[in-house]
């Protein structure tokens, strides 16, 4: 797109977003941006209306790419949490435990009260995720380094 935008001199930034409704409507969001430098200072103080963080990550792609790793580290957390309530730990325990650790994924302690609650309301659909995850399979096995976890999924 990028390339695209620029045979017609028109300036592209890719610039996703993490956090959820909640942040969102805070405007607590934390931009992930990738593009040109000038462009991001540009575009700076509108994101900083939405959000409390701009990151600017790297050239264009780059904030895509970004926001494809930390969706699947979130997703990696929130199936070894799933996992471990299958083994039978109890949700007390797990969230009791795990935010004290050094593998403590910080998202956790903030979703620790929903979870003691039941409350799964929906925050980032599933289908989205999946999205995410079969991005971050075909970037990988674009690049020639698709791993155990990649393989398969895309």
């Amino acid at each position: 797109m990028a390339a695209k935008a620029a045979e017609k001199q028109v300036r592209f930034l890719d610039a996703p977003i993490a956090g959820t409704k909640g942040p969102a409507e805070q405007g607590e969001l934390i931009f992930i941006v990738g593009g040109d430098a000038a462009d991001v200072d540009v575009c700076r103080p509108y994101f900083e209306a939405m959000g409390r963080a701009v990151n600017h990550v790297g050239g264009h792609g780059m904030g895509t790419s970004f926001k494809v790793v930390v969706n699947k580290m979130l997703a990696e957390a929130m199936l070894s949490y799933a996992e471990a309530v299958s083994l039978g730990l109890s949700r007390e325990v797990l969230l009791g435990v795990i935010p004290g650790t050094a593998i403590a994924a910080p998202f956790l302690a903030g979703k620790a009260a929903k979870i003691k609650a039941n409350d799964f309301e929906t925050e980032f659909p599933l289908q989205w995720m999946h999205k995410d995850l079969q991005m971050a399979a075909g970037q990988h096995c674009q690049r020639s380094v698709c791993s155990g976890q990649t393989k398969g999924t895309g």
